[in-house]
């Protein structure tokens, strides 16, 4: 039924008499009940344990009346839902088949918060008419007299709601179905063994009630007849059913002679499976003392084992003492690694400074660079003054010549003047003496063909003159343009002694960066080494772990975990004795390679301070150009 909220106004009364009805009863908290707590299905639990405690019993009221009204509604609708469900059962049990289309509850209704009353209406109707209709009714009859008359109605209502609900159907233990006194007003006949007591107490009701039954006449007369055209059609469907029944019992006859032949073929098979059950039991007996001689051998078995697990503990037990050793210089050893590495860091904070120097050496690079720039042009300007030093030479040599052929002329001149001075000295005499001119006239004649021209003596010395000052300008052009050459011939060999530093540079920047990457490698392998350092400690601790396990929880024979066991332990034996002699060799391989790239750092070092003076060189050099080589 859906909710309608002025049903739900109008039957909120009879909700209300109910609910009263309830705070007579003797239960836990039974004055307490509210709509509230109604809609957690605790309650009815409650009334259905009064009905019957044997069927409703003390564990499945607990679990129902855990729920409270602050619980989720979805769980509060699985327990009414659970309520209906034992009910419904309660009810076959008893022989009444009920008829749950007539009560058709919405529990998500009752269960939420804001549902309307229809639901709560239904169930309290369902509870209250199993009550009074139940064979333990005398508990709830004998507290009906004491109520007001709307608790009354209400209570009578809901007995004549359920009693339509139900169908006999030929139980064994039925409820007696409400009957007409001569009022025709519906009677409780409860089917107890005290009836005069419940008669009276069902005619108190009905007295009580005398007053709604002219209001309930019309619709019982229509409820009558339409109950006896259900009866013309039961009695039509219990004669078609008889038919049935006559063919149902000839069928029947057939499976009975089938079914004792069957029991004649199970009469045999029951035979042959006694004979069968002897042979088992002699196959059993033989089996129980095979096993009793299993059990001996067990016994002496695992005391064997449980001797030699022993050893083999005590064996174990040194072992883990001598990993533990291992362990130990593991980590001295890796104390050492530690060392190195920071040894290592030392050594590339070094390398960072070689770096610098060479960063420094780099731009001494482009300084050499436009060196060599202005180098090659100087070696045309060379080149030019070695062609223009071959010509003065050859100019020089000429002149040498012409010089000393002049020397030879001036020789030759001094001679003849000499000769000619001796010849004057005597003309001078023989002049002097006043007869030498007259005795010799050919003397003056002589003298004046011997005597040179003063013009032609002249025009020698002139000449010899210009020779000399040609001769001084050659020499000093010779010795500047020579004093150029020495400067350009130094400015070569420093030139050559800086491109042979470059070189050098060049080949110590590749080998620090060769060690630079050899360092790096060592660092991975380095790593390498520390990341299987620990998983062979892992490794070996869950060996032993794993060994002590199995030797505990083993489930296979003794000769076959003695043999694992034995396997298992030779070949992690073997396994870390081979990991411990290739952790060996790389440690020293390490070792050595580590000490190696120390010393090669240090004399890498000590090279790279010498391209020092190469730069220093290089600015001597740029600070010496800025003035001019030769005028």
């Amino acid at each position: 039924m859906a909710s309608d909220p002025e049903w739900d106004s109008t039957h909120l009364e009879e909700v209300n008499a109910l609910l009263c009805w309830i705070h007579s009863l003797s239960f836990p908290n039974a004055e307490e009940v509210d709509i509230k707590s109604l809609r957690c299905g605790g309650p009815f639990a409650s009334i259905l344990r009064i009905v019957d405690c044997n069927f409703f019993d003390d564990e499945w009221v607990a679990q129902i009346g855990k729920y409270n009204e602050d619980s989720n509604w979805r769980l509060k609708e699985t327990s009414l839902r659970k309520v209906y469900k034992r009910l419904d059962e309660y009810l076959r049990e008893t022989g009444w088949d009920f008829n749950p289309e007539k009560w058709n509850i919405n529990f998500e209704q009752i269960a939420r918060p804001e549902g309307g009353l229809n639901g709560i209406l239904h169930l309290l109707q369902l509870t209250v008419g199993v009550a009074f209709l139940s064979p333990n009714n005398s508990i709830f009859v004998a507290n009906v007299n004491g109520l007001s008359s709307p608790v009354q109605h209400a209570i009578r209502n809901a007995t004549v709601e359920v009693q339509k609900c139900f169908r006999d159907i030929q139980s064994p233990k039925p409820l007696t179905p409400l009957t007409d006194h001569d009022d025709s007003i519906p009677s409780l006949s409860l089917s107890t063994p005290n009836h005069s007591t419940n008669h009276s107490v069902a005619h108190n009701i009905n007295h009580s009630f005398h007053y709604e039954s002219e209001e309930k006449m019309k619709s019982l007369s229509e409820e009558l007849d339409s109950m006896k055209g259900q009866i013309e059609e039961k009695d039509e469907a219990m004669r078609r059913m008889e038919r049935k029944m006559g063919e149902l019992q000839e069928k029947k006859t057939e499976e009975m002679r089938d079914l004792k032949q069957k029991l004649l073929d199970r009469e045999n098979a029951y035979s042959e499976l006694e004979y069968e059950k002897t042979v088992a039991n002699e196959e059993s007996r033989r089996l129980k003392d095979e096993i009793g001689e299993l059990r001996t051998r067990l016994s002496e078995s695992t005391r064997v084992e449980e001797d030699r697990f022993r050893r083999e503990k005590s064996d174990l037990a040194d072992e883990v003492l001598h990993l533990r050793e291992k362990n130990e210089q593991l980590e001295n050893r890796m104390r050492d690694y530690k060392e190195m590495m920071n040894q290592l860091k030392i050594e590339e904070q070094k390398n960072m400074a070689y770096r610098e120097q060479l960063s420094e050496l780099e731009s001494g690079k482009e300084t050499v660079k436009n060196m060599k720039q202005n180098i090659g042009g100087l070696q045309l300007t060379l080149e030019e003054n070695h062609r223009e030093i071959e010509l003065l030479k050859a100019e020089r040599d000429q002149a040498v010549s012409d010089r000393l052929e002049l020397s030879e002329k001036l020789s030759v001149i001094e001679d003849e003047k000499r000769q000619l001075n001796v010849n004057l000295r005597r003309v001078q005499e023989q002049w002097s003496n006043g007869n030498g001119l007259e005795r010799k006239p050919s003397l003056v004649e002589e003298l004046a063909c011997v005597v040179p021209d003063s013009r032609y003596i002249d025009d020698l010395k002139r000449e010899l003159k210009a020779v000399k000052d040609h001769n001084v300008e050659l020499e000093s052009r010779v010795s500047r343009f020579s004093g150029a050459e020495e400067e350009v011939r130094e400015l070569m060999s420093k030139c050559a002694e800086m491109t042979n530093g470059a070189m050098k540079m060049k080949k110590d920047q590749k080998e620090v960066e060769e060690k630079d990457l050899r360092i790096r490698e060592l660092t991975v392998a380095l790593d390498r080494m520390k990341v299987q350092h620990e998983q062979e400690t892992r490794l070996m601790t869950s060996a032993v772990y794993e060994m002590g396990r199995q030797r505990l929880s083993s489930g296979l024979s003794p000769s076959d975990q003695s043999s694992t066991e034995r396997s298992g332990t030779s070949s992690s034996r073997s396994f870390f004795r081979r990991q411990t002699q290739d952790n060996a060799f790389n440690l020293s391989v390490f070792h050595s390679l580590a000490w190696l790239m120390i010393a090669l750092l240090v004399v890498v070092g000590v090279v790279l301070c010498q391209p020092l003076s190469i730069s220093d060189a290089l600015i001597h050099y740029t600070n010496r150009r800025q003035a001019p080589l030769y005028v």
